[in-house]
């Protein structure tokens, strides 16, 4: 809402003032589609991390039950 204001008001300032509040605009967009990126990675590497932590863990238990056979 403020930022829809914040455009308007450039707008009767000049096509100069758009053109500035866009490319903040675009930059700000960005760095959120980074940001995500950034978040999902680190959310898939733990999960990731985790999962073969408790594959290991089978694996390790299955030998285990294998040796005492």
């Amino acid at each position: 809402m403020i930022f829809l204001a914040i455009v308007t008001f450039c707008a009767a300032k000049g096509i100069d003032k758009i053109k500035a509040i866009n490319n903040i605009g675009g930059i700000f967009t960005l760095a959120i589609a980074i940001g995500f990126t950034v978040v999902s990675f680190i959310v898939y590497a733990l999960f990731a991390l985790k999962l073969l932590q408790v594959l290991l863990a089978q694996l390790i238990s299955q030998k285990r039950l294998l040796q005492r056979v």
